[in-house]
């Protein structure tokens, strides 16, 4: 009868195994990092994107405003630095903010585009809509002439066919454009009873 052999590990053969499982983590490793990073750009990309349509839908909200009676917008400056301003009918959860207000877009010192929000009591409420702002210029659509305007005058009965947002973040430039609409011919839905 023969023997049976007893098969022994060699030391060649664990160090071979050894490697295999250094390059199979550091190769997990690598993809576990990259996923990490990547993780982190699309959050902070996330970020971005909800301030940005944060800031869109809250001028949205005034813009959709000014097509009220009494409402209006016009451009000045605010402690030198060009400002756009508008004045509507606000309804908010705040008493002291329902009712004719005045709100003003501008950015501070502190690089935030800001709006500034004035009720009639002389309540003033701030809202920081994007940070990181290294430039900030807005033109307003004159139908009438068919050009886009930088200065608007409050003395000026017509609201502007667009409002249009330039501004630099970072390194990033970021437009928004804004319609002005005014119902002329409104759909009216009847009711029958």
């Amino acid at each position: 009868m023969p023997s049976k052999k007893k098969y022994s590990i060699t030391l060649l053969e664990v160090l071979i195994g050894l490697v295999l499982a250094g390059i199979i983590l550091s190769f997990l490793f690598s993809l576990l990092r990259q996923t990490l990073e990547k993780k982190q750009e699309i959050s902070q990309l996330k970020q971005t994107i909800f301030s940005r349509e944060m800031m869109r839908l809250r001028m949205n909200q005034i813009i959709n405003s000014l097509t009220k009676n009494e409402s209006g917008i016009y451009v000045d400056s605010y402690e030198d630095r060009p400002s756009l301003f508008f004045y509507y009918e606000n309804k908010d959860k705040d008493v002291n903010f329902c009712g004719m207000i005045h709100s003003m877009l501008y950015v501070n010192e502190h690089k935030q585009l800001v709006l500034n929000t004035f009720s009639k009591q002389d309540n003033k409420r701030d809202e920081v809509l994007l940070e990181n702002i290294h430039a900030f210029t807005f033109e307003l659509f004159d139908q009438t002439k068919a050009t886009w305007e930088s200065e608007w005058l409050k003395t000026k009965t017509q609201l502007p066919e667009m409002v249009r947002l330039h501004l630099k973040i970072d390194q990033d430039a970021y437009d928004l454009v804004l319609f002005v609409t005014e119902p002329k011919n409104p759909i009216i839905y009847g009711v029958k009873l």
